[in-house]
């Protein structure tokens, strides 16, 4: 009697049926029955796409295939023949593959798979052709209404974010049962706004941020140590401004959704894109936070060799005369005459007293916010969006230009294709044919750009909202400055100091950050 292999399998979870798939082995033992085979083995994929995932990665398939090597079976039985596999550039082979070894492949539906003649072959790959196009129709089905729900503002699947729960909707599925949406986990939300406020105000790495949550006995929904991962997922998700994402696609604002405001959001993002910015640079001079208990620690340079100073501490012991010893730390910056580690030569000093440098610098500092706070917040945020105005009228005339150009040079080169055929051109046809590519590309991309400034230039009230949600930062400096902590503090030094040059007798030499330095040249020429 014919051994036989049956294999069963769907793609999605919810096809299984009380952890089985009936109606595929109902149907192939009742097929072996009337064929007088006996079944030897069942393989069951629950949840396995035959589309996805190549036969390398399915274990039922490799089992099958040592059980032929090994001649444990003659017949391979499945429901319908893209069970096996919906791969048009694997499934038909591993077919052809199992009969050469002897193995009749056999459908309930559609019968035997034979190799008699030149016409099976392609049969054959038909088949699978056909499979796999189906397998991308469903997809792009499925992928396409998912952005249509997402473009509605629903939820459309997927773990709960933190920060949120899942409640019953109104929205109902197919089985006209209610679908999960999403609704603010208040307790959660207080955690989410806590990573935010860590970030903004004093500058720390996820890394820190989760030793802070882990020390203070905040764990994760599972109850699990938060983690470096686990805090970047929170503080890059736009879930929290209140909109879903999924595919590409973002849905309308949902209030209802909000935990974060904008500005805290932007301004988050801002300082994760300067840190990644910063390693991939290696700029060890561009950093967001500063570790040491001196304020300047990582702003600082030797203003004779330029070396980065270090922090460091000289400790002296005073015998009292109750016997007991009395132990005092003086802060200092020391000069190790080593840039990237090579060293260099210096006529400075090497060490100045942390206390003093800090002191004089928060002296100069406190003069230029004092400035900036004289100056009316509406006065500051008027006198940039004319500036940024006046950029982008600029930017979209000299984006107007380097389209016309870029036309006339398509033009030119099509010019050329007659040239090509009568071998009279000086490019050869693949040449000329990625110029005209690349040039085709390079104006689509400008003229993407070109309606961006279109929008700006129109949209005025949203260019003001983009300038006052970059500008205010630098507004209410002074006062954080004074009353914030020493992370607040260099976080606050970070977006107005690029770094700070000592040279001897304390003479000091600060050099503000782009953006920050821009900023007060405007307020110079509003007064």
């Amino acid at each position: 009697m014919n051994r036989v292999y049956c294999l069963y399998r769907v793609s999605h979870r919810g096809q299984v049926e009380k952890n089985d798939i009936p109606m595929q082995k109902i149907a192939c033992r009742a097929f072996a029955q009337e064929q007088g085979w006996e079944i030897a083995k069942e393989f069951s994929e629950q949840g396995v796409s035959g589309y996805k995932l190549t036969m390398k990665e399915r274990d039922a398939i490799m089992e099958i295939r040592e059980a032929a090597l090994a001649g444990k079976f003659e017949i391979l039985l499945v429901y319908m023949f893209d069970r096996i596999g919906r791969r048009d550039d694997e499934t038909p082979f591993v077919v052809e593959w199992l009969v050469r070894q002897g193995i009749s492949v056999w459908s309930v539906c559609e019968g035997e798979q034979r190799f008699d003649n030149h016409v099976d072959k392609l049969t054959n790959y038909i088949r699978y052709w056909q499979a796999a196009g189906e397998s991308e129709k469903i997809s792009e089905r499925t992928r396409t209404r998912i952005r249509q729900l997402t473009q509605e503002g629903a939820f459309t699947g997927g773990c709960c974010p933190y920060g949120y729960s899942f409640y019953r909707g109104d929205r109902v599925n197919k089985k006209n049962q209610p679908m999960n949406d999403l609704r603010i986990c208040e307790s959660e939300a207080e955690v989410v706004r806590l990573i935010f406020e860590k970030t903004k105000r004093e500058g720390l790495g996820p890394h820190r941020i989760a030793n802070f949550l882990n020390e203070q006995g905040l764990t994760t929904r599972k109850g699990k140590r938060w983690n470096q991962a686990s805090v970047q997922n929170v503080l890059r998700n736009r879930l929290y401004l209140g909109y879903i994402q999924k595919g590409g696609v973002v849905s309308p604002h949902r209030p209802e959704l909000q935990i974060i405001d904008e500005e805290t959001f932007e301004e988050v993002q801002h300082i994760r894109e300067s840190r990644l910015e910063a390693n991939r640079t290696q700029n060890t001079e561009v950093t967001f936070h500063r570790k040491g208990r001196s304020l300047l620690n990582g702003f600082a340079f030797c203003g004779h060799c330029g070396a980065r100073l270090s922090g460091a501490s000289n400790r002296r012991e005073y015998r009292r005369k109750d016997g007991s010893i009395y132990r005092r730390d003086k802060g200092l910056y020391r000069c190790n005459a080593s840039i990237d580690g090579v060293p260099t030569d210096c006529d400075g000093q090497r060490t100045y007293r942390s206390q003093r440098v800090d002191d004089n610098f928060k002296e100069i500092i406190s003069a230029i916010l004092k400035t900036l706070e004289a100056i009316p917040v509406e006065d500051i945020l008027e006198y940039k969006f004319q500036i940024a105005l006046a950029d982008k009228q600029r930017d979209y005339n000299e984006s107007q230009e380097y389209i016309r150009q870029k036309k006339q040079e398509q033009k030119m080169l099509q010019a050329e294709i007659v040239k090509v055929l009568r071998d009279e051109s000086v490019f050869s046809p693949i040449a000329l044919q990625a110029a005209i590519q690349d040039t085709q590309l390079q104006i689509e991309a400008r003229e993407k750009y070109l309606c961006e400034l279109e929008e700006k230039l129109h949209n005025a009230e949203q260019l003001r909202r983009d300038i006052e949600i970059r500008q205010l930062k630098y507004c209410g400096l002074k006062q954080a400055f004074e009353t914030g902590t020493l992370d607040e503090k260099k976080q606050l030094l970070s977006i107005m100091v690029h770094r700070v040059e000592i040279s001897r007798n304390y003479e000091m030499n600060i050099k503000l950050a782009p953006g920050f330095e821009q900023f007060i040249d405007g307020l110079i020429e509003l007064r």
